[in-house]
């Protein structure tokens, strides 16, 4: 079809034999020719090939699954070898004022052209398909059938109805089809899909909505933090429900925070690893930053900062908070120097406390955080603390494997067994933490100043 490019009885004509339009549509949209685009969508063609008969497309070697994917990565660098950005979560696209002026007007297209191929879809639904089904589907005629539309497309297919090839809407939620971040339009596109009605914000791939699956993205010059702000802003929820779930989002971007300017130059971060039954202090430099004061202020805003898990660890007062899922962790508990030489613990501990807390404050700072709200989180972070130098074990909830950028992080309870034989050997340093904090609660019921003087 490339070769059909600015004649559009041609492009009807091979698309109506079943030509695959990917490589056309992406040449085009790389030309910036917006008619060849709008000839292309205008045919029979299929938006969507990630379902047979409509197989994956390749461009130079890169699977390409749908038109809006083509479009956008069209101004990417490809090369052999190199996913579309939204595999890679990252973009590597130019921007430039053509550029935005073209996917202006085709993210436009794109809009209208899936509203009227997904308006089409659901009254075939609602002329065929029972009552019973499609009440099951929740297909509505006002609705945008989005999260319904693969199974209302499928329903269709089993009762026998010719649905037209052009209809087919591809399995995943529509602004979970394109990488929303690359920076040649897919916030851009995003907000047209959504202003058209044909798209929702608070869908989940795999149990991930489109809001988590950000976590772990580069901040992409400031379109993150405005992608972020445009999904809480119309709807996504940044609180969750479920075993598997966190309470917030805010306990997420807690995993991947930490603070570079706390540390000596150059940055150096902790984690903690086992070798030969002593703890030694392993020295990474972060790989990339992933939150910013200003996407964690945003968040903040959408949930409750201090909202608990319902962890029953005796780290926390009541339930786990942000502040005990930081990156590195805020308690510091080694035994061993890392020069080789054996330190006092204590000493260790105190010096590190003072680079570690600013993590913490520079946390609450960016949650905004009011005088009851800071209490709670040094109430817990002081207990946290406590509770680490009596070397007590911890039975809070784990990550189910271990969190990386392929690997949501899945929340896992431990066994109830052993946190009861966990407990019962912490039993008299229980005893101890209890005693520290009545003595840290007196100290604070009879302050006079505020928290942070305290």
């Amino acid at each position: 079809m490339e070769c059909a490019l600015g004649w559009p009885e041609g492009l009807h004509l091979l698309a109506a034999v079943g030509a695959t339009p990917i490589s056309a549509i992406k040449l085009a949209a790389f030309r910036c020719d917006v008619d060849s685009v709008a000839a292309i969508l205008y045919s029979d063609s299929p938006i969507f090939h990630d379902n047979a008969p409509f197989s994956e497309v390749y461009w130079n070697g890169i699977s390409i699954s749908n038109m809006l994917e083509a479009i956008l990565c069209s101004h990417c660098g490809l090369t052999e070898g190199r996913m579309t950005c939204r595999r890679r979560r990252s973009c590597c696209g130019r921007r430039t004022a053509s550029i935005e002026t073209f996917q202006d007007k085709i993210s436009r297209l794109l809009a209208d052209t899936l509203k009227e191929r997904r308006t089409m879809l659901s009254r075939l639904a609602l002329e065929y398909l029972p009552a019973q089904k499609l009440g099951e589907l929740r297909v509505r005629s006002d609705s945008p059938l989005d999260s319904a539309a693969f199974a209302t497309y499928t329903a269709l297919q089993e009762w026998g109805v010719n649905v037209p090839r052009a209809l087919y809407p591809g399995k995943r939620p529509l602004l979970s089809s394109f990488n929303i971040l690359c920076q040649s339009g897919g916030l851009l596109l995003a907000r047209a899909l959504f202003g058209s009605g044909v798209a929702e914000v608070d869908l989940s791939v795999d149990g991930v909505s489109l809001l988590e699956s950000l976590l772990w993205v580069d901040l992409a010059d400031g379109r993150k933090e405005a992608t972020i702000q445009w999904l809480l802003d119309n709807g996504a929820r940044a609180a969750f429900v479920g075993r598997d779930k966190l309470p917030n989002f805010l306990f997420y971007l807690a995993s991947v925070y930490d603070t570079p300017d706390a540390y000596p130059n150059p940055p150096v971060f902790r984690a903690m690893e086992a070798i030969s039954n002593r703890v030694f202090e392993v020295m990474a430099a972060p790989e990339e930053q992933e939150t910013t004061p200003t996407m964690i202020g945003l968040v903040a805003r959408y949930c409750n900062p201090v909202a608990r898990d319902s962890c029953c660890c005796l780290c926390s007062s009541g339930g786990c908070m942000p502040l005990h899922k930081f990156k590195n962790g805020l308690p510091v508990r080694l035994s061993h120097c890392e020069s080789g030489d054996y330190c006092h613990a204590g000493d260790w501990i105190a010096k590190r406390w003072t680079s570690v807390s600013e993590t913490l404050y520079s946390w609450m700072r960016d949650c905004q955080l009011d005088e009851a709200q800071t209490r709670q989180y040094l109430h817990d972070a002081c207990q946290l603390e406590v509770f680490t130098r009596l070397g007590m074990a911890h039975t809070c909830c784990l990550f189910q494997g271990r969190p990386s950028r392929q690997r949501f992080p899945i929340r896992q309870e431990r066994d109830d067994e052993v946190c009861r034989e966990l407990r019962d050997e912490d039993e008299e340093l229980a005893e101890q933490l209890e005693i520290i904090m009545k003595g840290y609660d007196t100290a604070l019921s009879t302050h006079r100043g505020t928290i942070s003087e305290f």
